[in-house]
């Protein structure tokens, strides 16, 4: 089937059944929420733009992510909170910004206190991110059991790729 293929069935999973079509590849528009699609050229925060040069990760990250929102009050029976739309909105800022980028797919969960995680392991190294209100909260953990933990208000999205520029650094 390929690659093209098989986005094609990953993005049918999604509830996308329409395809544009450009001379360059297949485009997607897609509105996480609701599934609307949004016009061409109007990219909202809540807005992701899935094409052949999408990597695989983002796809299986839009789709937990998409179900995170599904989450209602107390979803963990201790009062858990639903996704925070801040929280959304930022971690599908980073999925957009990082689209391209070849990294493990990452485990992604809702804390309880409504804010999306992120967790990838790459390369011996391990990265997890909190994307809560307009920061990110990361804690990354090299192979010889080092760890440092760190916030970052000011150019989070900037932060998370450079965060995961480490995670797939050779260690040899």
């Amino acid at each position: 089937m390929g690659e093209k293929g098989n986005m094609r069935r990953d993005l049918v999973d999604l509830g996308i059944t329409s395809f544009l079509s450009t001379e360059r590849s297949p485009q997607v528009t897609f509105r996480l929420g609701n599934g609307r699609f949004s016009s061409p050229g109007s990219v909202s925060a809540d807005t992701l733009i899935i094409d052949c040069d999408t990597a695989v990760w983002v796809i299986e990250a839009t789709r937990r992510l998409e179900a995170l929102g599904r989450l209602r009050q107390d979803w963990n029976s201790y009062g858990g909170n639903p996704l925070e739309q801040s929280s959304k909105d930022l971690a599908i800022a980073a999925l957009r910004r990082l689209d391209t980028q070849e990294l493990p797919i990452p485990n992604v969960t809702l804390g309880s206190g409504g804010h999306v995680y992120m967790e990838w392991r790459g390369r011996g190294g391990e990265l997890e991110v909190e994307f809560k209100n307009d920061a990110i909260e990361f804690v990354k953990e090299s192979p010889d059991g080092n760890m440092e933990e760190g916030r970052q208000e000011e150019d989070p999205i900037g932060e998370l790729e450079n965060l995961t520029q480490w995670l797939m650094e050779d260690r040899a």
